[in-house]
């Protein structure tokens, strides 16, 4: 069985594991999520005009990485999107609303991730943020 396939088409019993078209969509994928992970990381206290929360030693949560837990989540619930067409389709959205459940399963999760943001809740490690 070989890992790679040029083509774009239906994988059977004997194909290939990963098309190649896929392969490079994950791969920009990862290299894009990781830039923008390090950029938050790094130059997010400067951007967001937050404390770093680098110079303390305790784990109290901090506003600096509520933004980076809540930039991943955003960008994995906008992955679940993308990754619904695999076959070399350019419309992600077509489709959507026909998959009641998955789409009642993404609303629900952008919508606890809003609220779990701006509102205090002690047993989440993460501070919270303002609307303005």
């Amino acid at each position: 069985m070989r890992f790679f396939n040029n083509s774009i088409g239906k994988a059977t019993g004997n194909s290939v594991f990963v098309f190649y078209l896929s392969f490079s969509r994950i791969f920009r994928q990862s290299c894009s999520k990781n830039r923008r992970f390090l950029c938050r990381r790094f130059a997010g206290e400067k951007i967001f005009d937050v404390d770093s929360g680098r110079e303390t030693v305790s784990a109290a949560p901090n506003q600096h990485f509520t933004i980076i837990f809540n930039a991943f989540v955003m960008m994995t619930l906008f992955n679940e999107i993308n990754a619904r067409k695999i076959h070399g389709q350019r419309n992600v959205f077509d489709g959507l609303g026909r998959n009641v459940v998955f789409v009642g399963i993404w609303v629900g999760t952008f919508l606890a991730q809003v609220v779990r943001s701006v509102r205090p809740f002690p047993v989440l490690f993460a501070q919270c943020l303002s609307i303005s």
